[in-house]
């Protein structure tokens, strides 16, 4: 009977064992994808669609300034990725935009806000339903 419950406690050990081994598995695989978030939860390219600040190349790391905002050279990149977006896109809506870029439209707001004081882009329509068109360009 001895050897019956050894083998029995041996088993459920091995069981055990095994069991901690895929805990702890599960446990790292959820770490690393928790770590693979970059900035304003956007998840890196090589994981999936983000969403959060405009998308900048992979050399180039975003970083705010000690007050939460975008630096002046961060914000001009945002400007130029949006005009040229534009540009390359007229009559879009800014969730569209926003959706094209893999930014919020919150985020767009204020490089948006610049580049219709600047006159380079032009806004037809209000609030949600807006387009916005390279100036110059007629609207469709």
């Amino acid at each position: 009977m001895a050897s019956l419950d050894e083998r029995i406690e041996q088993r459920v050990r091995a069981f055990i064992a095994e069991l901690q081994s895929l805990i702890q598995q599960a446990a790292m695989q959820a770490v690393r994808e928790a770590l693979d978030v970059g900035r304003f939860g956007r998840v890196r390219a090589s994981a999936a669609p983000s969403r959060g600040a405009l998308p900048s190349a992979p050399s180039r790391r975003r970083m705010a300034t000690p007050n939460g905002r975008r630096s002046d050279d961060q914000m001009n990149h945002d400007v130029t990725r949006l005009e040229e977006f534009v540009r390359d896109n007229p009559g879009k809506r800014m969730e569209q935009i926003g959706a094209a870029l893999h930014a919020s439209s919150k985020t767009l707001a204020r490089p948006m806000t610049k580049l219709l004081a600047s006159g380079a882009v032009r806004r037809a329509g209000q609030k949600r339903g807006a387009k916005y068109f390279p100036a110059g360009r007629p609207s469709t």
